[in-house]
């Protein structure tokens, strides 16, 4: 028999025998995919059973989030431990069996049994929202491979240096455990330090490498024992790797300094007054809460933050130096933004009251303002930009607008109308004067998502409402809406340098806090 054909009858022989927790799989994906519009910001849809309580379809997610893996992780492990390569007395040792037929076959039966199937039903959820099914393959693919590297590979490494289900599970939670140690200590370690460029992708390269390894030698060679070693040496191998990047090369390779972008601390005595919220502040820091006046060669672009590294130096010569910091704050041409940065408390009491010098990089993408796409909201999609859509979903007399795209929500500004009172029964404005109202849909991505329908609903804020909120405005049928999209320019970074200067009216302590404000479009 050849390896093609012996694969395949392995394959068919698992298909066969694991018919019934293959049935229950695919019923708990399908049960997802029927569910999951349901839980979408603002839907009440023909999916959502009757009679469903408020939060009903979200608490079924949850609980679907949770099941799905776990059939995952039951039907890899019958199908591995049908051929356990735990020990040497297993009947198929006997039997000319390949090492490569064996784990093709057990692969293939992952993509027949659980990729095919996922893929179907995000195919199936991406049309119901009305999004482009063929424009959101490349994406849709993408999370199909995310997941098979976060989850089912895993659980084939797990199940190939164990036994049977008991151990399997027993190492799993154990796993978990673990891995939740290695997590909070790097966490610890790490502080509020930025994630380099790269690092991302370069982590899901090297744990797919090291995933497969680990799979292929266990196959080869049976070596039980070494495999589950290298098992538990690549979280901490992952994190080292985390610790040991230079940081500093690959935030300036990945943000060069451009022309035509500067910026400079806005020394405006209104604006000394440290902002509050913002930064969450942890015990033994001080947040630092400087305006930053940003200058653009374009009044068509936005810049958004990244990462930002911070050198103090007094007057006496003492000098500090952060790491590369998260901060995702957005500048505009033309007016101040807070950029929060925190510092130790040791370090402004070394400080006190001498004036300092500040440099600041900030690493930034630049965001491409494209021309704005102008419609009138209705209960029908309108297509925007990036492969989305927009409607008025729920009850007509206070419908709410929401946008949903396919894994990637892009970054874009909203301009409507709305009103205080309730639309009338058909959804058309009453007789009262609308305001005008602004909101920003933020940027969302992930690496992978059971439910590949993004759908943000719109924050709006409208003249003369107070900052604290919440907000209800009606949003009536035929409203008409300037929707602003921005595109990724690039990415670069801006030096700020300011001498003399007096921290004590920009440190901000942890009791204040204060409302975020939405950036209105330029």
């Amino acid at each position: 028999m050849t390896s093609f054909k012996q694969t395949l009858h392995i394959l068919r022989k698992d298909l066969r025998h694991l018919a019934p927790e293959i049935s229950v799989s695919l019923s708990l994906v399908a049960l997802f995919a029927w569910i999951a519009p349901a839980a979408w910001p603002g839907y009440i849809g023909k999916m959502a059973y009757p009679g469903a309580q408020f939060g009903a379809p979200q608490i079924m997610g949850v609980f679907l989030h949770a099941l799905i893996p776990i059939s995952w992780l039951v039907l890899i492990s019958r199908s591995v431990h049908d051929e356990s390569l735990v020990g040497d007395k297993q009947f198929w040792v006997t039997r000319p069996y390949t090492w490569y037929s064996l784990l093709a076959a057990k692969l293939l039966f992952v993509l027949v049994a659980i990729c095919l199937p996922l893929f179907a039903a995000q195919i199936f959820l991406v049309h119901y929202a009305g999004l482009p099914v063929f424009a959101s393959l490349p994406a849709l693919l993408l999370n199909i491979g995310a997941i098979f590297v976060l989850f089912l590979l895993p659980f084939l490494v797990l199940a190939s240096v164990t036994s049977s289900f008991g151990p399997l599970i027993l190492l799993v939670l154990g796993g978990v455990l673990y891995l939740g140690v290695v997590g909070l200590v790097a966490t610890y370690l790490s502080g509020v330090r930025g994630i380099p460029p790269y690092t991302e992708a370069g982590f899901i390269v090297l744990l797919t490498i090291l995933l497969a390894g680990t799979l292929m030698h266990q196959y080869i060679e049976r070596r039980t024992g070494l495999s589950q070693l290298i098992l538990i040496a690549t979280p901490i191998l992952l994190a080292a790797v985390y610790f040991i990047l230079p940081a500093g090369f690959l935030f300036t390779h990945a943000y060069p300094t451009r022309t035509g972008l500067s910026a400079q601390v806005d020394l405006d005595p209104m604006k000394q007054q440290p902002s509050t919220g913002g930064l969450l502040n942890v015990v033994g820091n001080y947040v630092l809460s400087v305006p930053i006046a940003a200058n653009l060669s374009s009044g068509n672009e936005l810049l958004s933050g990244r990462a930002l590294h911070v050198d103090l130096t007094s007057a006496s010569g003492f000098h500090w130096s952060s790491s590369w910091l998260g901060f995702s704050d957005t500048l505009h041409g033309g007016e101040s933004t807070q950029i929060d940065v925190m510092i130790p408390e040791k370090v402004i009491d070394r400080i006190g009251t001498e004036t300092v010098k500040l440099q600041l990089t900030l690493a930034l993408t630049r965001l491409q303002i494209d021309p704005p796409v102008n419609f009138k909201l209705s209960d029908s999609n309108h297509a925007i930009p990036g492969g989305g859509v927009c409607s008025l979903v729920g009850d007509p007399s206070f419908a709410a607008p929401v946008c949903r795209s396919a894994m990637r929500a892009p970054m874009a500004f909203v301009e409507t109308q709305v009103q205080d009172v309730p639309c009338s029964l058909d959804g058309s404005a009453e007789n009262t004067a609308p305001r005008p109202a602004r909101s920003s849909m933020l940027l969302q991505q992930g690496w992978f998502a059971f439910d590949p329908v993004v759908a943000q609903s719109w924050r709006l804020y409208a003249a003369g409402d107070s900052p604290e909120g919440p907000h209800m405005h009606a949003i009536c049928a035929g409203a008409p809406v300037k929707l602003t999209p921005t595109h990724d320019a690039g990415g670069a970074s801006i030096q700020v340098e300011q001498t003399g200067l007096e921290l004590a009216p920009y440190l901000r302590h942890r009791s204040q806090q204060r409302p975020m404000p939405v950036q209105p479009v330029r």
